[in-house]
């Protein structure tokens, strides 16, 4: 009989693990160490009914009889199925009827509660946890914001485009700052550029030949023939295999890159209601990062430090209020790696498990060994419950960044470089609170495993500790 087992992220790891406990149980020098257990639990009996006077413990004999002769002597195949990462599942064979059946139908309840918790939230396909991982949608929007172009030679003549046509356009009275920071009446900076860019300016730009020319503002971004409107569309294109494998766990690039291609969109129209597709986003989010590298090679350029200092203080004090949701970003990150680690472990022990259930204390051993296989696949639904939960509670802050009020006094949602960082802080900001949030899971499932009320409250003080410390250093910096 078969048994299958689900983990989210993890096959690998289980793949090897069962193989080993396979092994070690097929190996003879094991079978003759299960032999002497057996004979230690026998003789403990015998001496225990003739020194205390008590009748023969059957109770023992049966259960002996039952883990031998059908938890581990029969075996059977383990067909691991990775939900997130479908080239990590794998079959292993030989493996113990009892670890098979026991981690087989605990991985069925645990993935039956998880994917019924994403019912309820109704995300779509490709932001739930179960196929996805923790957060996945969020960090997709996230990490969006710091996309770069990956081309070297590109960015070169991107920074020049910015510096000698667009600040100087600025400067001569053609658009504003805010203009250009809201770009209303187009559906990108990168459209309004193209539309006001000055046809008489000029700035060196830097051919894929290696040859260095000029190239005249207006007609370098012309959409259909503008060699750095050219550029950009195939700097968007590399980008996208860049980020795709890096964001995605998939079989292969290619279907990673896919993955994040369908994934991308609907993270944005479902948290921040913008429709647009991974190429739109990556080419917006990344032209506003090469502008902010022209800002600040420009003051540098036209000996202005107080603009660069200025600037320098701004992200300066955005890493420092980065580096107090360290801890929550980090737990994020591992917990969910921690339960696969975990989940191996207790499947790892099964042979120390097995000698033990040959001794008296059979039926408690394996009381404990099924409380604690039953402790670390709650967490895979608890995980789904955190992960809709923040999704969802994050997408009115989302949609509120990126609303702009018109100088008609319409409201509009749009991308922009006024706003793009926004939508990063809220995204990272609900990842502290996840993070924070996903340190008290293990102790929730033991709640439930143990029935033990008294570890919530024990939950509740302590994600209010974790708030104390940066708070109070923060308000000692700002007196």
């Amino acid at each position: 009989m078969d048994f299958e087992v689900f983990t989210y992220g993890g096959g690998e790891f289980l793949r090897v693990t069962f193989n080993a406990v396979a092994a070690m149980l097929n190996n003879g020098d094991y079978l003759t160490a299960l032999k002497a257990a057996a004979t230690v639990g026998l003789l403990a009996v015998l001496v225990q009914a003739a020194f205390k006077g008590s009748a023969m413990n059957v109770q023992w004999l049966l259960g002996f009889i039952m883990a031998f002769y059908v938890a581990i002597l029969p075996r059977s195949n383990v067909i691991i199925t990775d939900r997130i990462d479908p080239s990590q599942s794998a079959v292993v064979s030989n493996v113990p009827l009892g670890l098979a059946a026991t981690a087989g139908l605990s991985s069925l309840f645990g993935d039956w509660l998880t994917r019924g918790f994403e019912l309820l939230f109704a995300l779509p396909d490709q932001m739930g946890y179960s196929g996805n991982g923790l957060l996945f949608g969020s960090k997709l929007v996230e990490a969006s914001t710091r996309f770069e172009l990956t081309d070297v030679r590109t960015q070169e003549n991107l920074a020049e485009f910015w510096q000698q046509c667009v600040f100087y356009d600025i400067l001569l009275g053609r658009y504003t700052w805010e203009d250009l920071y809201w770009h209303s009446g187009y559906d990108s900076m990168w459209l309004f550029v193209q539309d006001r860019t000055s046809t008489v300016r000029a700035f060196p730009y830097l051919q894929e030949s290696g040859a260095r020319g000029t190239a005249i503002c207006k007609e370098a971004v012309d959409a259909s023939t503008g060699p750095l409107a050219l550029d950009v569309q195939n700097a968007v294109a590399k980008a996208e295999r860049f980020y795709g494998p890096q964001l995605v766990r998939a079989e292969t690039v290619d279907a990673a890159v896919t993955k994040f291609a369908a994934s991308m969109p609907v993270s944005y129209q479902f948290l921040t209601g913008l429709s647009m597709s991974s190429e739109q986003i990556i080419r917006e989010n990344a032209l506003a990062n090469s502008m902010k590298r022209g800002v600040s090679a420009w003051a540098a350029k036209v000996d202005a430090p107080a603009a660069a200092q200025d600037f320098a203080l701004a992200r300066a004090e955005a890493e420092r209020r980065t580096s107090y949701g360290a801890l929550g970003e980090l737990a994020a990150r591992m917990l969910p790696l921690i339960r696969n680690i975990m989940e191996a472990f207790i499947y790892a022990v099964f042979p120390i498990i097995a000698l033990l259930l040959m001794l008296p204390v059979a039926h408690k051993v394996a009381a404990s060994y099924l409380k604690m296989i039953l402790w670390v696949q709650l967490w895979a639904p608890l995980y789904a419950v955190l992960h809709g939960a923040i999704t969802v509670y994050s997408r009115w802050p989302a949609e509120a960044t990126l609303h702009h009020i018109t100088s008609t006094g319409t409201t509009e949602t749009i991308l922009s470089l006024a706003n793009y960082s926004g939508l990063a802080q809220v995204m990272a900001d609900h990842a502290i609170l996840a993070g924070y949030l996903t340190m008290s899971i293990p102790m929730i499932a033991y709640m439930l495993v143990s029935f033990s009320g008294s570890v919530a409250a024990g939950i509740g003080g302590r994600i209010l500790q974790s708030y104390e410390g940066p708070v109070s250093q923060g308000a000692n910096e700002a007196t």
